[in-house]
């Protein structure tokens, strides 16, 4: 939901982000106008636009409130299955990777900084995770699946 109260999904069977009025009539689809377009998995909204994830191209793009496409950022590094996407405020794109049971780390440009977390079971360990999220305290929580909890963790 966006500060004027429109709420925004996900059409996971086109890949389109959909923004829905106040009678959930559809307001904007929000898609790529390109040819090798696949879809997105995951998006969040910010204050700069929204930020969405490609995964089959390994691709973010930056999309405006108003539909234009603002950023195309490819990620420089081997993704095994991205899943979600998260900004932090210095501009840094958290990538879950379901597969690997890590966060890949990337800049503004899409090159790789650094991952964390592994596959597992035990403390630091994710089995299956699928949604990554910063709250408004800044902390970054794990939704990890397949060990049936959610991980907070600070900077």
């Amino acid at each position: 939901i966006d500060e004027s109260d429109k709420f925004y999904i996900l059409d996971r069977g086109t890949g389109y982000i959909i923004k829905l009025g106040e009678n959930l009539e559809i307001e904007k689809i929000y898609k790529v106008e390109k040819e090798d377009f696949t879809g997105f998995c995951d998006f969040k909204l910010k204050k700069d636009g929204i930020w969405a994830l490609e995964p089959l191209k390994k691709r973010v793009f930056q999309i405006s409130c108003e539909g234009e496409i603002l950023k195309e950022i490819r990620l420089k590094n081997k993704l095994d299955f991205p899943t979600s996407i998260e900004v932090d405020s210095a501009g840094s794109i958290y990538i879950l990777d379901r597969h690997k049971g890590e966060i890949a780390v990337f800049d503004a440009l899409g090159n790789f900084k650094y991952s964390f977390l592994r596959w597992g079971s035990a403390r630091g360990e994710l089995y299956y995770p699928n949604q990554i999220l910063f709250d408004d305290l800044g902390r970054l929580l794990v939704v990890d699946e397949g060990n049936g909890r959610v991980i907070i963790l600070s900077k």
